[in-house]
């Protein structure tokens, strides 16, 4: 019962407006820049940052990442070569007088995903 009227007390001030200024007035003050230039300055704050950045959500997260940005680029370049297959084909063809293609090459195979 207490913990449930003190929970509803905190709510409201945190919801008050007198608390959105107060921590307008913090932003807006030199204030938040010492805080923040003191963290920068933490070794606490860096072995932080290591860690997470090792965690394994965060290795798996880059690691999908980079795997579905190597898929773009090989499909990219699939489809640059085809592309530049084609001209110079067509190239060919006319170089040595011989009709166009009447048939498209067969289609690119479709990795698993």
């Amino acid at each position: 019962m207490v913990e449930e009227l003190a929970a509803r007390v905190a709510d409201d001030i945190a919801d008050s407006p007198q608390m959105e200024a107060e921590v307008a007035r913090v932003v807006d003050s030199p204030l938040l820049d010492e805080v923040v230039a003191r963290m920068l300055e933490s070794d606490d704050l860096w072995r932080l940052v290591d860690a997470i950045a090792k965690s394994e959500p965060v290795t798996e997260a880059i690691s999908q990442q980079g795997i579905g940005f190597a898929g773009e680029v090989a499909e990219e370049v699939r489809e640059r070569s085809r592309r530049g297959d084609a001209r110079l084909e067509s190239l060919a063809r006319r170089m040595l007088r011989r009709t166009p293609r009447q048939h498209a090459p067969p289609p690119a195979l479709e990795e698993p995903g």
